[in-house]
C-alpha cells in the first residue's frame, strides 16, 4: 500500500439456501461476493503521517445455521497505514474496526433480507 492509499478494505460475502448452495444473486443484488475497495476518506489520509506503519483489523459475521438452513456470513478486514506513534496507531486501529462493523451491519441486514424475501416466495411453509 502506497501513501496515496491510505487504507483498503478487503470483504467476502456468502449466501447459501436451504441446501447449503451458495446464492450469487437475489433480485438482481449481489448477495455473494469478493471485493477489495480503496477507502480514501478524509480522515484515514490523516492519519498516514510517515506510513511507516500499518494495522489491520478484521470483523466477521454469520446468521443462519449449517446444512439443511439458508445462511449469510460476511467477513471484512480492513488495513490502514499511518505514523508509527502510538497515539496514531490506536486511532488506526479504532477507526479500522467501526468501518468493518458498519460494513458487517449493513451488508449482513441488506442480504438477510433480500434472502427472506427470496425464501417467502419459493419456498412453502407447512401450516
Amino acid at each position: 500500500m502506497s501513501l496515496e492509499v491510505p487504507a483498503v478494505r478487503h470483504v467476502t460475502v456468502e449466501t447459501k439456501d436451504h441446501n447449503g448452495d451458495v446464492v450469487d444473486v437475489i433480485r438482481g443484488q449481489d448477495v455473494s461476493y469478493e471485493q477489495e475497495i480503496v477507502l480514501a476518506k478524509d480522515k484515514y489520509k490523516q492519519l498516514i503521517g510517515d506510513g511507516n506503519a500499518r494495522t489491520s483489523i478484521a470483523v466477521a459475521t454469520r446468521m443462519g445455521g449449517p446444512y439443511g438452513y439458508s445462511s449469510v456470513s460476511v467477513n471484512c478486514s480492513v488495513t490502514l497505514t499511518c505514523n508509527q506513534d502510538e497515539a496514531t496507531i490506536q486511532e488506526a486501529k479504532m477507526a479500522a474496526f467501526q468501518e468493518c462493523v458498519e460494513f458487517c451491519d449493513t451488508t449482513m441486514g441488506h442480504c438477510m433480507m433480500l434472502l427472506n424475501a427470496q425464501l417467502a416466495e419459493h419456498y412453502r411453509t407447512e401450516e
